[in-house]
Parts: structure tokens; C-alpha cells; sequence
């Protein structure tokens, strides 16, 4: 299954140095958009995302490493 949010804040500080880098988001889970009303439905419901219980889900990072094109971003 494919899907997106489509309603989200991110965040993003960059600092003098790497690790001074930041990044934040937050993601309104009741957005998701599969294209399937009824599978976002389910995915909404208790069994899956449960909503209700928990509307936002929340990613910052913790380190920011890499060098070239190949960088990695690890987070909570």
C-alpha cells in the first residue's frame, strides 16, 4: 500500500557546525491519504494508527553524519 499525509510542520536548524543540525516534524496521522477512503478508514481505526488516541506522531533527530552524497540522519 502507497499512501502520504498531507498535513504535517517540519523543522529545520542548521547550525555553525554538524552537529548543530536539526530536524523536527510532526504529522497529523488522521491526513493519511491512500487513495482507498475505506482503507484509510481502517487505518485510522484502533487496530492500526488509533487516531483518537494519538492524532500526531513526532520525529526529531539525533545526529546528522555523512560526507559527499551519501549522508545518513538517525532520530526519535
Amino acid at each position: 500500500m502507497r499512501g502520504r499525509f498531507t498535513e504535517f510542520k517540519t523543522g529545520l536548524y542548521v547550525g555553525e557546525a554538524l552537529d548543530d543540525v536539526r530536524v523536527t516534524a510532526e504529522i497529523a496521522l488522521a491526513s493519511i491519504d491512500t487513495g482507498n477512503s475505506d482503507r484509510d478508514a481502517h487505518t485510522r481505526s484502533a487496530e492500526l494508527l488509533d487516531v483518537e488516541k494519538r492524532p500526531t506522531m513526532t520525529f526529531r533527530s539525533t545526529r546528522v553524519s555523512g560526507e559527499g552524497e551519501d549522508w545518513t540522519m538517525a532520530g526519535i
